[in-house]
Parts: C-alpha cells; structure tokens; sequence
C-alpha cells in the first residue's frame, strides 16, 4: 500500500477579483468575458461551505434510491478595509472617483471572478479561480481606540455559481461542454505563472 502524504491547510493570500460581463447572443447563448484582475484586500481568512442535500427514497421497504442536488456555494472573506471605489463595485453601489465619495444607492450588483492562494503545510500552494458570483455587502465594526492590539476587519459573502458559458472540456474533435464553477490547480502546473494574469478558464487549463 502506498503511504500516505498528510497535509493540511496554512496560509492564504492574494484576494483578486475580475468584474464579468454577461451577454446573451442571438441564438440564446450566453457570453461571458472578465475584465482586468485586480486585488480585493488584504486575506485573513476564507471559509468556503458547499451547498448540498441528498435523501434516500425507500421502496420495497428498503432504500433503493439516493437523490443529490447541488446548490451554491458561498464563501466567507474576512479581509481587510476595502478601499472606497472597490467597496461601490462590488456593492453595486455609486463612487464618485473625482470628489472620492461612496453613495449607498440602490443596489445594481455585477457578476465577479474571485481568485486566491492557499498555501499547504509542504510549502506549496493550490490557486483557486471561482468563475461566477456576486457579494453580499461587507459587514463592519468600528470601535473605539484604546492601548490594545485589536483591530477590526470586514466580511463579504462571495456566492459562487455555475457559469452561463459552456466551456469545451473535450477536445475539438470531440467537445464536451460544460458549465463551470471553479478550478484548482497547483503552483507546479504548467499554467501557474500566468493562472491570475487573467482568469484562466478550464478550457484554457486543458488544452
């Protein structure tokens, strides 16, 4: 029996974000396309759930079948202060980039890519791209200063879902389309010099 290499998770770090255009095209297909990757904030901590249930349906006084559903997943950022204009375009909310001032209006939220890395206890690290989601406002605490250590972060939920775009995962001779939601590749791979130039696709991962 092979022997088993044990690692965990210690470390993460390079919170990114790519704003995504989505557009329908005239056969009813959708497109999206990212903008520029740019930093969100400073990364204490991500929790990352998956949304899923299954249940057992009983026949013949037994269970015969078991039914899965998968929903979104979310992800808890603790980060850092988000600087004004980044907080309005995450929040879907109105910045003023002359005057440097954040307005609460009505909420028009855009779709992002979120990217990390999280290092494992070897050293190396897996980089993550999450291709679809949007964030729920981040919540704050001020307090008043004393002659403590304590500091006070922000935390977004980031919901990841699957994308609109169907990426070819196959070959050109025989396409295997599919949607997506995230990839993980590690810092060894071929493509992890250039994996947060831009957000790498699976299709790009692949090929």
């Amino acid at each position: 029996m092979a022997t088993l290499d044990i690692q965990a998770f210690k470390g993460v770090r390079d919170l990114v974000i790519s704003q995504m255009t989505v557009t329908e095209q005239d056969d009813g297909t959708v497109k999206e396309e990212y903008g520029d990757v740019q930093p969100l904030a400073g990364v204490q901590s991500i929790s990352f759930d998956v949304n899923e249930t299954s249940a057992t349906h009983y026949f013949d006084n037994r269970g015969a079948i078991v039914i899965a559903s998968e929903g979104d997943d979310s992800l808890t950022l603790t980060v850092s202060r988000t600087d004004l204009k980044t907080r309005a375009v995450i929040e879907g909310r109105t910045y003023d980039e002359t005057k440097k001032v954040f307005i609460a209006t009505t909420q028009d939220k855009p779709y992002f890519a979120l990217g990390f890395k999280a290092k494992v206890t070897d050293g190396h690290e897996e980089y993550y791209w999450f291709y679809k989601g949007k964030f729920t406002a981040g919540s704050k605490e001020f307090t008043t200063e004393d002659d403590g250590t304590d500091i006070n972060t922000m935390q977004y939920t980031f919901t990841a879902i699957y994308t609109g775009q169907a990426y070819n995962l196959g070959t050109t001779e025989a396409p295997d389309n599919k949607p997506v939601k995230y990839a993980i590749i590690d810092d060894t791979n071929a493509k992890a010099s250039t994996f947060f130039s831009a957000v790498t696709t699976p299709d790009l991962l692949i090929a």
